[in-house]
């Protein structure tokens, strides 16, 4: 009789243990979710899957720059922040911008150019008093320089007005500053 209720305990046991455990194993398991992403015309990008993507991919699109990555495709509210926790199968959009230059929209609504994109070499830039209808008031090449050793001149659109130009270039051979309006601080 003492090993038959032994036998009743043990077997118990065990099934309590498995039923635990497989409980326990549906629990643990997490959902995968697929992590969608919408280039408009640039390069592709594969769907990701999983409930965390770590990093940022970043899109190429000829004559563009990558800006960020957005949850709606008319780019309104936040970008996207990466790593990125998926609770639900969801679509980022691409934005992209048209130019050569990269910036920073400043509080007085003014533009900080701080990126030169797209530059063959020895390029001759100028750079430009207004990106989309907002004046240029700040160009911060001190930023950028170092990926630039194959600039050969600079100069500017017809009255800008720069705060700060500090000149960094290697192989810089000229620079024309007759169109600028003001210019508070070169160095």
């Amino acid at each position: 009789m003492k090993t038959t209720k032994k036998i009743t305990i043990y077997t118990v046991i065990i099934s309590l243990v498995l039923t635990c455990l497989i409980g326990l194993t549906g629990c643990n398991s997490a959902e995968k979710y697929t992590l969608s992403f919408e280039t408009f015309g640039g390069s592709k990008i594969e769907n990701k899957t999983g409930t965390v993507i770590p990093f940022k991919p970043i899109p190429f699109k000829e004559g563009f720059y990558f800006e960020d990555w957005y949850y709606k495709p008319d780019f309104s509210g936040q970008a996207v922040t990466f790593p990125l926790t998926l609770d639900k199968d969801i679509t980022i959009y691409a934005k992209f911008n048209e130019g050569l230059f990269g910036y920073n929209e400043n509080e007085d609504n003014t533009i900080t150019i701080t990126s030169i994109y797209r530059c063959p070499l020895n390029i001759n830039i100028v750079f430009p008093s207004k990106i989309d209808e907002k004046i240029v008031s700040n160009i911060n090449i001190k930023e950028i320089a170092n990926n630039l050793d194959y600039v050969k001149s600079i100069s500017f659109e017809k009255d800008i007005n720069i705060i700060s130009l500090p000149i960094m270039f290697a192989n810089l051979e000229t620079i024309d500053l007759s169109n600028l309006s003001s210019l508070n601080n070169i160095n």
